[in-house]
């Protein structure tokens, strides 16, 4: 896999190990949308909590 994308291992195996960007900004948007939730008694819905995302933090993202 390493010679298909041009990288050395041992940048591959650090970034595996130091995991990727992405995941750690869903797992962050994840716990703001729990705290979301629960805040609202958990009775808010996705369209409430993407209005919260918005206001409180600046967030666009989807529903899905």
């Amino acid at each position: 896999m390493c010679k298909v994308a041009k990288v050395n291992k041992a940048s591959y195996y650090h970034w595996i190990k130091a995991g990727c960007v992405i995941k750690k900004t869903d797992e962050k948007v994840n716990e703001l949308i729990e705290v979301i939730f629960i805040q609202g008694r958990l009775n808010y819905g996705t369209r409430w909590i993407q209005d919260k995302l918005l206001e409180l933090y600046g967030l666009i993202i989807s529903r899905k």
